[in-house]
C-alpha cells in the first residue's frame, strides 16, 4: 500500500521540524496527550513528523522515537529549507480529513485536537481553527486571546497578523489555499500571516476553539525572532491586498471603524476571566508537569492582548487609499512630502510631463502633507490619482502611513517608476522598504538648498541633502533644478558621475504682462542690511531718482512682487535659483552680481544689470543701474524681451517636456495584469 493510497484517518497532526533538540520530548508528550484524548472519544490520529534539512542528532531521535498513542506515525525528510514549504508539503502528504498544524518546539492543551475536530464539524470545510488561547512562555511571557472572523474584519490583516500558523483544517484547503515559500532574510517574511489573509480573501472564515490553549514557546533565536530582526517584517503580496478584492471585503468593517470606533475588549477582564477557568487552570497544570517554565503565576502580571484590540486604524487607512485607487494600474509612482516644496514641484512637473507625452502614462501621487489639497483643479496632472495619506484616517502615524504607501507601490504600481522628491516621507519609504523596491527604477528630484539665517549667518537646511547623502546607491537618475544645486552637491557627494542631470523647472508666464507697465519707481531690494538700505535711498535721492526701496531678507511670494518694477539681489542674499526665475516670471529684472545662483541666470539671458561684489562700490553701482534703467526706455524693453527669452527658452512648459523626454525616455513599466495567489 503506498502513502498515497493509506486510509484517511480523522486527524493528522503534523509537525514541522528543523532541529527541536532538547524540546521534542516535551513537545511530543504534549501532543501524545492530546492524541489519547482525542482517541479516548473515538478518533483515529495520524502523527506526520516533517523533517526538513535536520541534523544528524534530530534524525536519529525521530528515527527512535515510538508512542502508542497515534494510530499511524510516519515520518517524511524534506530538503526546502523553507518553513513555508515544508508546511504545504505536511499539508499535501496528511493522510486525514482534518490536519492539525503542530511546531517542534511548542505545546497544546490536552483539549486541543479533540474540541477542535468538534468546533470544525460545525461548519463547513472552508472554515480555519484556531485555538481560544495563545500562553506564551519562555524568553516572553503574555497571553493572547483570539477571536473568529466574525468579529475580526479582514481590516485587521493589514498591518498585523490577527492569528498564527497553528492552524485546524480541513484536508480540502489544499484546493483554496498554499503556503509560500517565505525564508529568512532581508525581504518578506512570515508564511502564516500570507497563508491566513490570502485564505480570507478566497472566502475561509476563522473560528475559535473554544478553552483550547497553545503554549507558545518564545526564544531569543528562534525562526519568528529572527524573522522579526532581519526581515521587513511584511508578508508578500497577496490577493487580499488587491484593492478591489480588499474594498469588497473590508467595506463593512472599515465603515463601522469610520462610523463607531474599535470594539476593543478589555484586557484585565480577558485575564480574570482566563485565571476563573478550571478547565484553563487544568491545563495549565497538566503542561507544567511536562515543561516547568509554563506556570499560571506568570499569567498574574504579564502582558495581555486580545485581537479585538489589533491595529484596524491603518487597515482602514488602506481601504481610503483604494478607494481612491480602485482597479487602477499605474506606470509611474511620484512621492512627495510637500507639493509646494521645490522639490514636490520637481515631481509634479516632470509626471505631468510624462502625461502630456504619452496619454497612456497613469501616475500614482503619493503626499504626505495635511495642509495640500489633492482634489484642487490645479493639482490636475492628467492621468493621475493623488492620495494625500495625511488625509486617510485621523491619527495615523508616519510607520502606517508608510505601509499604506508601500502596498499601494508593491500591489496597484507592479514594476512603476519612483518619483522621489529629496524629502522625509522619501527617506521613510526606503529607509523601511528600500530593500524590497530594489529592482524599481528611481529618480531622485532636488532643488537648491535652502539657507536660513542663525545668529547672523546663513545656515543650509540637512533634510534634502542628507536624503541623497543616505541612499544615492539606489537612484537611478538624480534630476536638479539648477547647475548650481547640482554642482554643490557633486562637490560633496563626488561620486556616481553618470547619473547626474538637470531639469529646469517649467514656469506658466503671460507674455503680456512681461511687457512693462506703468513705472511705479519701486525697487525690491533682498538681502540688503538697513545700514546699506539707508545708504543706497539717500545715493538714489542725491543722484534725483524718485524711488522706493523696499527691503527684503527672502523671497516674497509672486503676488507681492505686482508693484516692484527692478529687484535688487545682493551677494548676501538666501535667494535660490528657482526664486530668482520667480522674479523673472514677474517682470522684475535683476540687478546683481556675477555670482552662483545669480551668474546661472545671467548667463543665460539679457535680463540682468551687473555689479561688482565690492563693498565699497557695489551701492554706487547699484544706483547707477538704477538710473539707466529709469531713464532709458530702450534698455527697459531689452530687458523684457530678454526675460521673455529666457523663460521661453529654458522655463517654458514644452522646454521641460522635451528635456524629461530626453531623461526619460527608457519606457516605465507597462501596466500589468498580475495576480497574486
Amino acid at each position: 500500500m503506498t502513502e498515497n493510497t493509506l486510509p484517511l484517518l480523522d486527524v493528522s497532526m503534523v509537525v514541522n521540524i528543523h532541529a527541536g533538540g532538547s524540546y521534542l520530548r516535551r513537545t511530543m508528550r504534549s501532543l501524545e496527550a492530546a492524541a489519547r484524548k482525542a482517541r479516548s472519544s473515538g478518533l483515529k490520529i495520524e502523527l506526520l513528523l516533517a523533517l526538513d534539512r535536520s541534523p544528524p542528532e534530530t534524525l536519529a531521535w525521530v528515527e527512535a522515537y515510538h508512542s502508542d498513542a497515534f494510530e499511524r506515525t510516519r515520518v517524511i525528510r524534506l530538503d526546502n529549507g523553507s518553513l513555508g514549504l515544508s508546511r504545504q508539503d505536511g499539508l499535501r502528504q496528511a493522510r486525514a480529513n482534518y490536519i492539525q498544524f503542530c511546531d517542534e518546539d511548542d505545546l497544546i492543551s490536552s483539549n486541543t485536537t479533540l474540541v477542535s475536530h468538534q468546533t470544525a464539524l460545525k461548519h463547513s470545510p472552508r472554515t480555519i481553527v484556531v485555538p481560544e488561547y495563545l500562553f506564551g512562555f519562555g524568553s516572553l511571557h503574555l497571553l493572547a486571546v483570539y477571536n473568529g472572523s466574525a468579529s475580526i474584519p479582514p481590516i485587521a490583516f493589514f498591518s498585523q497578523h490577527p492569528y498564527i500558523s497553528r492552524l485546524f483544517v480541513h484536508r480540502s484547503i489544499v484546493d483554496l489555499n498554499q503556503f509560500i515559500d517565505v525564508r529568512l532574510g532581508p525581504g518578506y517574511a512570515y508564511e502564516d500571516w500570507h497563508f491566513n489573509a490570502t485564505a480570507i480573501a478566497k472566502g475561509a472564515e476563522f473560528v475559535v476553539a473554544p478553552a483550547v490553549i497553545l503554549f507558545y514557546r518564545h526564544r531569543a533565536n528562534s525562526l519568528s525572532s529572527n524573522m522579526n530582526s532581519q526581515s521587513a517584517r511584511l508578508i508578500p503580496p497577496t490577493p487580499l491586498f488587491e484593492p478591489q478584492t480588499y474594498l469588497a471585503l473590508a467595506a463593512p468593517g472599515a465603515r463601522r471603524f469610520l462610523r463607531y470606533g474599535q470594539d476593543a475588549v478589555d484586557c484585565e477582564t480577558e485575564r480574570l476571566r482566563f485565571l476563573m477557568s478550571l478547565s484553563n487552570c487544568e491545563e495549565v497544570r497538566l503542561a507544567n508537569l511536562i515543561d516547568p517554565a509554563i506556570s499560571l503565576g506568570s499569567m498574574e502580571h504579564c502582558p495581555v492582548v486580545s485581537t479585538r484590540n489589533g491595529d484596524f486604524a491603518a487597515g482602514v487607512g488602506y481601504f481610503e487609499a483604494c478607494r481612491r485607487v480602485a482597479g487602477l494600474r499605474f506606470s509611474e509612482v511620484g512621492i512627495v512630502s510637500t507639493p509646494t516644496s521645490p522639490q514636490g514641484k520637481a515631481v509634479f512637473a516632470a509626471l505631468k510631463a510624462l502625461s502630456d507625452i504619452d496619454s497612456a502614462t497613469r501616475s500614482l501621487v503619493l503626499v504626505d502633507d495635511p495642509a495640500f489639497d489633492e482634489d484642487m483643479p490645479t493639482m490636475a496632472l492628467g492621468n493621475a490619482v493623488i492620495v494625500n495619506l495625511a488625509h486617510l484616517v485621523e491619527g495615523l502615524s508616519a510607520d502606517q502611513r508608510d505601509l499604506v504607501a508601500y502596498r499601494l507601490i508593491e500591489i496597484a504600481a507592479i514594476g512603476a517608476r519612483l518619483h522621489l522628491a529629496s524629502d522625509t516621507m522619501s527617506a521613510r519609504i526606503l529607509g523601511r522598504y528600500g530593500r524590497l523596491l530594489a529592482d524599481r527604477d528611481k529618480i531622485f528630484y532636488r532643488a537648491d538648498d535652502r539657507a536660513v539665517p542663525f545668529r547672523g549667518v546663513s545656515m543650509v537646511q540637512p533634510d534634502p541633502f542628507d536624503f541623497l547623502s543616505e541612499f544615492l546607491d539606489e537612484a537611478t537618475l538624480v534630476i536638479h533644478s539648477s547647475e548650481t544645486g547640482q554642482r554643490d552637491d557633486r562637490a560633496r557627494l563626488d561620486r556616481r558621475a553618470d547619473i547626474w542631470r538637470i531639469a529646469y523647472s517649467p514656469v506658466e508666464f503671460d507674455a503680456q504682462r512681461l511687457a512693462r507697465q506703468p513705472l511705479n519707481h519701486r525697487i525690491l531690494a533682498i538681502g540688503l542690511t538697513a545700514p546699506e538700505a539707508a545708504e543706497l535711498q539717500h545715493l538714489c535721492a542725491a543722484a534725483g531718482l524718485k524711488i522706493r526701496l523696499v527691503t527684503a531678507t527672502e523671497t516674497p511670494a509672486e503676488h507681492e512682487l505686482a508693484d516692484f518694477d527692478l529687484v535688487l539681489v545682493m551677494n548676501g542674499s538666501t535667494a535660490t535659483y528657482d526664486e530668482l526665475v520667480a522674479l523673472l516670471r514677474a517682470g522684475l529684472p535683476i540687478v546683481g552680481a556675477d555670482i552662483a545662483p545669480l551668474s546661472e541666470v545671467m548667463g543665460r539671458g539679457d535680463v540682468f544689470l551687473t555689479i561688482s561684489t565690492s563693498d565699497s562700490t557695489r551701492l554706487a553701482e547699484a544706483r547707477d543701474c538704477f538710473a539707466a534703467f529709469y531713464r532709458d526706455a530702450s534698455l527697459r524693453e531689452r530687458l523684457a524681451l530678454g526675460i521673455r527669452s529666457f523663460l521661453e527658452t529654458h522655463h517654458s512648459p514644452a522646454s521641460h517636456r522635451s528635456c524629461i523626454a530626453e531623461l526619460l525616455k527608457t519606457p516605465a513599466a507597462r501596466l500589468s495584469s498580475h495576480s497574486f495567489n
